[in-house]
């Protein structure tokens, strides 16, 4: 009988012990840092909206968020300071696929601190989970369907991203492969928008003597599909070429609306990944 009773008390404890461990771990909160490479286009913007819908679901996240405008050099910086603020995960959207911001992440990942990589790709794998789109094949879905937009052939000025990030590489890529396969369809220049509204509109300023010559414009967002054709209305430029952008944001100042609107041609889905973050870190 006292052996039974010591086995019965010893279950009990173990029982008290493991849910004394439950209610220490559901207490804790956890610090998530996201490093951003710039919150300041509308995408980006949707993204962290995004991202904050999922974290009202896991109330023991705390986000610390830095935005590193488009500058490597900051986001390196802001990195460390995340470290120093001892956060549990890191997300991290690479301004840029570079060895000096892609050894700043393997530092972090090498201390034990997960890291999920955010839209953008770094040249190692010291990251334990990447969410994105396959940039890749949404260049070729543009490649694919300019021979359609254009029946009877056409020039095209393609307005590059960041140029060292890897969706921009990717975008162009896949872009490029397909439009290879139509003798009739020609890439008559590259220009350098940045992913930003009023680069892509200096950009497009300063090169208005190649847009007149263009029957397509593809920018590798919407943001710059539509500073360009701006320009090129400012310009005069008639008839206008078609524009074709990527994002396909809704709202009223995005890309849903603006082919509603007849602004845009053509646009393609690019999902933001904010709350697929969010699911990954938990």
């Amino acid at each position: 009988m006292l052996k039974k009773m010591m086995r019965l008390l010893f279950f009990l404890l173990l029982i008290f012990i493991e849910l004394g461990c439950q209610t220490s771990t559901e207490k804790k909160t956890f610090k998530i840092g996201f490093s951003q490479c710039t919150g300041g286009d509308e995408w980006r913007r949707v993204m962290l909206n995004d991202m904050n819908r999922e974290l009202a679901l896991y109330p023991n996240f705390q986000l610390l968020y830095k935005d590193a405008a488009n500058s490597t050099s900051t986001q390196i910086t802001q990195i460390n300071e995340l470290v120093r603020q001892d956060i549990d995960l890191l997300i991290i959207s690479p301004n840029e696929a570079s060895a000096v911001l892609t050894a700043a992440i393997d530092a972090v990942f090498q201390q034990g601190i997960p890291v999920v990589l955010l839209d953008r790709k770094i040249t190692s794998e010291s990251y334990n989970s990447f969410i994105g789109a396959d940039n890749l094949e949404i260049g070729r879905m543009v490649g694919e369907a300019v021979p359609t937009l254009l029946k009877n052939g056409g020039k095209v000025v393609e307005i590059w991203g960041l140029a060292s990030s890897s969706p921009a590489q990717e975008r162009h890529k896949g872009f490029a492969e397909e439009v290879s396969k139509v003798n009739t369809i020609q890439i008559i220049s590259q220009l350098y928008g940045q992913w930003e509204q009023d680069t892509a509109r200096k950009v497009a300023q300063a090169n208005l003597n190649i847009l007149r010559q263009a029957d397509l414009v593809f920018a590798h967002n919407d943001v710059m599909a539509l500073s360009v054709q701006q320009v090129c209305k400012e310009a005069s430029i008639s008839p206008l070429p078609l524009f074709v952008g990527i994002d396909g944001l809704p709202g009223p100042k995005s890309g849903l609306q603006k082919i509603m609107d007849g602004t845009l041609t053509a646009t393609f889905l690019y999902p933001t990944g904010g709350e697929g973050a969010i699911e990954a870190a938990a």
